[in-house]
């Protein structure tokens, strides 16, 4: 009787794990869509795709501003759906880490406010007098800031909880996290200061050149456990194979987009 009373926690601690899996795999199915929409939409307003003619009409300030915002529309659905998140973050604190629904509402809310300003920055050309890009990732330094120091100077109770893949995510959001506070910082002093600030642009990208070395460095160790998982585990031959492939699409997208902005 004992035993079987023990054995119910155990076993909704693994199903409520194994759903937060997939609903982490989703929100990253979710933000890979949302950032390739951003990315084309991007190349539709800079690259100007079929000629300079067919945008001709883009030209003027009203249309020019309309486009900028309509570039931004996938990251604003994707705050959206990270208020989502975090309400599950909240609802779910006592299975998660004691202040992670608090470090994230802040890290996201950051976050939405700098691509808001980022937005008023491209949209209205007034401003930029002003709302230079120093001033705008201001927000978003303060809330990598004090998510940071939240996640790793606050003082936590030392209680023992299960553990699933949230622990895997947090690490790499927090490597990404680091990644992209980095070259925000590095681009915004770039921009602004072109003349006084002493590198060049591919410089100004060293943190994308960071990110390369940390992709191959994952795939360089997954690569060797999928090897010997050929044999043994035909469905974690399956889980490593889309990780190596992702890795390497990854890897060769990052550094084929940086080496022709750098250049």
């Amino acid at each position: 009787q004992t035993w079987r009373t023990m054995e119910l926690p155990l076993a909704d601690e693994s199903a409520f794990f194994l759903r937060d899996t997939t609903r982490r795999l989703s929100r990253l199915a979710e933000q890979a869509l949302s950032y390739g929409a951003f990315g084309v939409l991007l190349y539709c307003r800079l690259a100007y795709p079929g000629g300079e003619a067919l945008w001709s009409w883009s030209q003027s300030e009203a249309a020019s501003a309309v486009l900028w915002a309509l570039v931004f529309v996938p990251l604003f659905l994707m705050d959206w759906r990270n208020v989502l998140h975090w309400r599950y973050l909240r609802e779910n604190r006592g299975r998660f880490g004691p202040h992670d629904s608090q470090r994230y509402v802040l890290v996201i809310a950051t976050e939405c406010g700098y691509k808001v300003l980022l937005c008023m920055y491209l949209m209205f050309r007034q401003i930029r007098d002003y709302l230079t890009l120093k001033v705008v990732m201001l927000p978003y330094a303060m809330g990598y800031m004090l998510h940071f120091i939240l996640g790793h100077f606050a003082p936590m109770e030392d209680v023992d909880h299960a553990e699933g893949c949230n622990v895997v995510s947090s690490l790499f959001s927090d490597l990404g996290r680091f990644l992209c506070f980095v070259l925000v910082v590095s681009i915004s002093l770039k921009v602004d200061n072109a003349a006084s600030v002493m590198y060049d642009w591919q410089a100004a990208f060293w943190p994308c050149w960071g990110l390369e070395g940390v992709v191959a460095l994952v795939v360089l160790l997954v690569v060797p456990a999928c090897l010997l998982s050929t044999l043994a585990d035909r469905g974690k031959l399956l889980m490593l194979t889309w990780v190596v492939l992702s890795g390497v699409g990854l890897g060769i997208t990052s550094f084929m987009s940086m080496y022709n902005i750098a250049e």
